[in-house]
């Protein structure tokens, strides 16, 4: 088994830079803060569970692996990952930005990714204790996603919806890199 601990050190610093310039900007908005709404229970599992810090899952035999890295500022929670493949070379394969927040009394979740740089929104639809689960009805694949969180240095997204009219789901299960 290859070590790739000093990989995915620099991988996850540069991700560490990248976010925090975001916060730094996502400072300077006039959105409400996380910790003032009147969904104040949601908010609270939302601070008590999601995630901060760099998350790892490896695939195929550790020839692929995702890194994403989550930080919080008092506005936000902003995520970056990628996909990298490591064997035979290593090459970034996929890359994407993700943002949680409140706005307008509803939690939202925004991403893009390096393939489709336009936002694609979903809305909190529902959050018991440690699972909160996303919804956009007008995207395809994924048109639900599900976070569930597992133990505080793991968590599981199942995303459901459909590709080419045909239902699919993918469930990963993402730890944190101690």
């Amino acid at each position: 088994m290859f070590n790739y601990s000093k990989i995915i050190i620099v991988l996850s610093a540069g991700m560490l830079i990248s976010c925090s310039r975001e916060v730094q900007q996502q400072n300077s908005t006039a959105e409400p803060t996380l910790n003032e709404s009147p969904n104040q229970k949601i908010i609270n599992n939302i601070n008590k569970y999601w995630p901060e810090g760099t998350y790892v899952q490896y695939f195929d035999n550790e020839k692929y692996i995702y890194v994403e890295r989550w930080i919080k500022n008092e506005k936000v929670y902003l995520m970056e990952g990628c996909y990298i493949q490591l064997q035979p070379f290593m090459d970034t394969l996929f890359r994407m930005w993700g943002k949680l927040y409140f706005k307008d009394e509803i939690i939202k979740m925004i991403y893009s990714t390096s393939m489709n740089k336009n936002e694609i929104e979903f809305v909190l639809s529902k959050n018991q204790d440690n699972e909160f689960v996303f919804e956009n009805p007008f995207q395809g694949f994924p048109s639900i996603m599900k976070y569930n969180f597992v133990t505080d240095s793991t968590y599981e997204v199942l995303e459901r919806g459909f590709l080419n009219g045909v239902e699919k789901e993918t469930l990963y299960k993402v730890k944190l890199l101690k």
